[in-house]
């Protein structure tokens, strides 16, 4: 079982025993000037190896009673090589082309663009990010792991994206208008296109 554990990074538990799950390795090794806040993560292997995503949630300004969000918080994918779940490595990232930072939700005018919810298909992340829209990540080889390259973009006008699910090759957001199908063109569309395993 792999964990987005906030703060506490990525964790990896043995769950074969259910009453009694084993950690096998952790990850909390926060690069400076990142806020940690790791809320998704979605595991495939990749060629030889277990490539894992990460992805933080940030900009809200209470979370568990806790107040903290700066409007300054950066919003980082993260991508590791998890083959060895004693030994991971970070061996990319990934953030908003502009560099956007994540906003604010308490101040008005100030909407989220955190990161948030995405899905890892045959080395594709389908990413949902809140208010800039729905990103497609490359990291399908060694160098898109260690950048991840943009494939696609949609931003919906108003719409605030919170996840994202592959149904037969179209992606469907879900937010703040609604929900949207979209299709990134070079996937299959129909009966034999992707579908989302989480």
């Amino acid at each position: 079982m792999d964990v987005a554990n906030w703060d506490a990074g990525l964790r990896i538990v043995d769950i074969s025993d259910p009453a009694n799950p084993v950690e096998l390795g952790g990850w909390n090794d926060f690069p400076d000037g990142h806020e940690g806040n790791l809320h998704t993560v979605a595991t495939e292997w990749i060629g030889d190896r277990r490539i894992t995503v990460g992805t933080v949630e940030v900009g809200f300004a209470v979370v568990g009673g806790y107040h903290y969000a700066m409007g300054s918080d950066r919003s980082i994918l993260y991508v590791w090589d998890t083959t060895d779940p004693a030994n991971i490595q970070l061996v990319g990232q990934w953030e908003n082309p502009r560099g956007e930072p994540s906003g604010r939700d308490m101040v008005p005018g100030e909407g989220v663009t955190s990161t948030h919810n995405f899905q890892l298909e045959q080395g594709r992340v389908y990413l949902a990010h809140y208010g800039l829209g729905v990103f497609v990540l490359d990291v399908a080889t060694s160098a898109t792991q260690a950048a991840p390259a943009l494939l696609a973009y949609h931003q919906e006008p108003g719409d605030s994206v919170w996840d994202v699910v592959l149904v037969r090759g179209a992606l469907v957001s879900s937010g703040s208008v609604g929900l949207v199908a979209l299709h990134y063109m070079p996937d299959l569309l129909g009966p034999g296109g992707l579908d989302s395993r989480a």
